[in-house]
């Protein structure tokens, strides 16, 4: 997976020459073949990213001299990726993104100077590779343009090759562009080859052969001068993708600015020729729909119309329509998208207390609205979202006009809210809508916020529910999971000055379970009077009913000190025969992780909402310390992982949603010291969707080493391209040095070294 992940890296970003010697450092590459001998002639690139996606100041490109040598000014406190390829020489740079250890690409620069050895040998025949050129006509004319060169298969997305060249326009003498050590297809059109030039944001996806035939493959000449940017995503789609049929650019109608990650649904209104695809733009805004590669199944249909929704939280929504015309089959669209300026606010309160942890949908209300009214306020709202509750309070932006239902989850009630139902939380007819609310968005209005109103007459809503001076709506939900037993102790701050009580949060809960129901939870906040010496104050959690529960504590600045791993607060049950628990809890000041997670291609990962929803969590273990805790990445692109003893620790990330396609990400040696916030950047890599199939016939020793606890069993996929091999058997256990790992390979039992 870390492969496909480097590989969009590469995709999108530019260089410079430009030189910082304030803040610089020399980056010297020696390249030799097997037997140290240098080689001259060899490309080399130094690539880094910033806080918004490819640094083009700071990437740089060189190129061996007679030494084997290549000296490149480099910034110092960054994170390099670094390369050496040549005609005919292997590894490539794709072979070269796949080692580890110290063949890795990536460099730390510090403030001193530093050095890297890489190794090239000839190609062979058995390598099934051969080098590729072609020239551009660009924008630029007789001035260079830094070229992003990628090649990949065009059914499945695997990465082939990648370069970077800096060269004129062909309209003015341009040189090639070449890519280096190619594997060869004997496929027709197998390949689909990416130029993409950031200075111009243009680009061109082109289908290609590249069969194993002599000499170098040359491809001809290429036009940049009006080509969309970016890179191609996939549709929904099982089949081989072929030629573009509907491709284009989504960006901001106020700036000009591409939209990232906007849904993208084309239909068909046609009995006779039904057909749905999806699909997202990328981070240049950039989408594609493809007609199948198998052209005894194709998926378009000659005269047909077609209908395309554009679909964006933060904006309003739009649509765009046309006819596949077979003898011209690519249609290129640019559209523009309006900011949507609504807000909705409140609180979620449990019995009159903020909700500590609660989770917020808001989709819109079909059965509310004037669908007839000429004012677009009343009909319904063309707007999803939803956003996870802190503490009770949210505010969420970007709400297109409309009428809209809004529902709130928690772990301590077993239904969820629906707001809309009003007081009695019951669901009137049209012709007796009773209590029922009606919550309404108008952006060209006095005010973007969210009123509410009575249904049933389009009154003003009753304070209890809606306070219309803060434009604050007010989310009750009654506590609906209780019972006859309870969790008590007492929390001890050591080390440091006791935090404010009314900051300190006790909660419980059981464990999800399979059987899809949910599971039953309590909570409880500190206050003044539960203080019973210096730092030490009680604690009680009643009405909870039978079960076996979880018992957590969160303190600002503090964190648990936890005994056996945790034990003494998981597991407590409670029953008719046992209604009472204790659990005591010693607290010490702790640090804070704020983590960020960086994209494939450069960019900052954040959540989205609705029905492109997606969103991950940033776990920490300790590896030296009884301590943990977890976090969402938040909208600012941040986790903020508070509670974590001092020691070191390791980075997981975990995500959901149905275009999350990033593999688990993990990151070690992360240092926590207390009162203090470490950072941290985990790079995501692309992942591959598989079915969790396993039919396989294990030892006995093993399967009863796996039931005792005494080993773990994983299940890897490998794409079908990629053969098992030892390299890629360590791989897979590479983030956990200090577990012996065992593998079957080649008749027998293997420790993976």
């Amino acid at each position: 997976m870390r492969l496909v992940k480097l590989c969009r890296m590469l995709m999108v970003f530019g260089l410079s020459f430009s030189v910082g010697l304030a803040n610089a450092a020399t980056l010297s590459v020696t390249v030799t073949d097997p037997n140290d001998a240098p080689i001259a002639g060899v490309d080399v690139y130094a690539i880094t990213f910033g806080q918004n996606g490819p640094d083009v100041t700071n990437t740089k490109i060189g190129q061996t001299d007679a030494n084997g040598l290549c000296q490149l000014t480099v910034t110092n406190n960054k994170e390099y990726n670094v390369f050496a390829t040549a005609a005919g020489k292997m590894p490539s740079v794709r072979d070269q993104m796949m080692s580890w250890g110290e063949n890795s690409p990536f460099m730390e620069v510090g403030t001193a100077d530093v050095a890297k050895a890489i190794t090239l040998r000839d190609a062979t025949a058995g390598d099934n590779v051969r080098d590729m050129r072609f020239k551009v006509k660009h924008n630029g004319g007789a001035t260079a343009r830094m070229l992003m060169l990628h090649v990949q298969k065009k059914n499945n997305f695997e990465p082939a090759g990648f370069g970077v060249a800096s060269i004129k326009s062909s309209a003015n003498g341009g040189d090639y562009a070449y890519l280096y050590s190619v594997p060869t297809n004997e496929t027709s059109k197998a390949y689909e080859l990416d130029v993409y030039i950031p200075e111009d944001d243009e680009g061109i996806h082109e289908s290609i052969d590249h069969k194993d035939e002599a000499g170098i493959n040359d491809l001809g000449t290429f036009d940049v001068t009006s080509g969309l940017g970016g890179r191609p995503a996939q549709q929904n789609y099982g089949e081989g993708l072929g030629e573009v049929v509907y491709e284009g650019i989504v960006k901001d109608d106020d700036t000009g600015d591409p939209i990232a990650d906007c849904q993208i649904h084309l239909h068909a209104n046609s009995q006779q020729y039904p057909l749905e695809l999806q699909t997202m733009s990328d981070s240049k805004g950039y989408f594609a729909f493809y007609e199948n590669a198998d052209t005894n199944n194709l998926l378009f249909e000659d005269g047909v119309d077609y209908f395309v929704d554009f679909m964006c939280q933060g904006y309003r929504g739009e649509f765009a329509s046309f006819t596949y015309d077979i003898t011209d089959p690519t249609t290129r669209v640019e559209k523009s998208l309006v900011e949507a300026t609504g807000i909705v606010k409140g609180v979620v309160k449990i019995n009159g207390t903020p909700c500590p942890e609660a989770w917020l949908n808001i989709w819109p209300d079909w059965q509310r609205s004037n669908h007839q009214s000429l004012n677009p306020y009343e009909k319904p709202g063309m707007g999803f979202a939803n956003a996870r509750v802190d503490l009770g309070s949210f505010e969420i932006t970007g709400i297109p006009t409309g009428r809209y239902i809004v529902e709130a989850n928690t772990p301590f009630n077993n239904q969820p809210a629906q707001y809309n139902w009003g007081p009695d939380r019951t669901s009137g007819s049209q012709a007796d809508w009773g209590d029922d609310l009606i919550v309404q968005i108008n952006e060209a209005g006095a005010s973007k916020y969210a009123t509410v109103l009575n249904a049933a007459d389009e009154s003003a809503a009753p304070a209890s529910v809606y306070d219309s001076a803060t434009k604050t709506l007010i989310v009750n939900i009654p506590l609906t999971a209780t019972g006859n037993n309870s969790i008590s102790g007492t929390i001890t701050f050591t080390g440091g000055t006791a935090p404010d009580p009314t900051q300190v949060l006790v909660m419980c809960r059981e464990d999800f379970s399979d059987e899809g129901s949910q599971p039953n939870a309590g909570f409880t906040i500190l206050r003044s009077q539960d203080l019973v010496s210096t730092g030490v104050y009680t604690y009680e959690i009643p009405n909870l009913p039978d079960g076996t529960y979880r018992v957590e504590v969160k303190a600002p600045n503090f964190g648990v000190v936890y005994k056996n791993g945790g034990e003494h607060n998981e597991n407590i049950t409670l029953s008719t025969a046992k209604p009472n628990a204790t659990v005591n809890f010693n607290m010490e000041p702790s640090g804070t992780v704020l983590c960020s997670l960086r994209k494939p291609d450069g960019t900052l990962f954040r959540p989205t909402d609705g029905m492109n929803f997606v969103g991950a969590s940033v776990n920490a273990r300790g590896t030296d310390v009884q301590s943990w805790g977890y976090n969402e990445v938040r909208k600012n692109g941040q986790a903020r992982i508070e509670g974590l003893l001092p020691g070191e620790y390791m980075l997981e990330v975990n995500g959901w949603g149905r275009s999350y396609d990033y593999a688990t990400a993990r990151l070690t040696n992360v240092t926590v010291k207390a009162g203090e916030v470490t950072t941290a950047e985990i790079p995501l890599k692309k992942g591959v969707r598989v079915n969790p199939v396993l039919s396989a016939a294990l030892p006995d020793e093993i399967l009863q080493m796996v039931a005792a606890n005494e080993a773990r069993m994983r299940v890897v996929y490998l794409p079908s391209s990629e053969k098992v091999s030892v390299k890629n058997i360590r791989e897979v256990f590479k983030d956990d040095d200090t577990t012996p790992a065992i593998y079957y390979w080649d008749g027998g039992w293997n420790v993976a070294a």
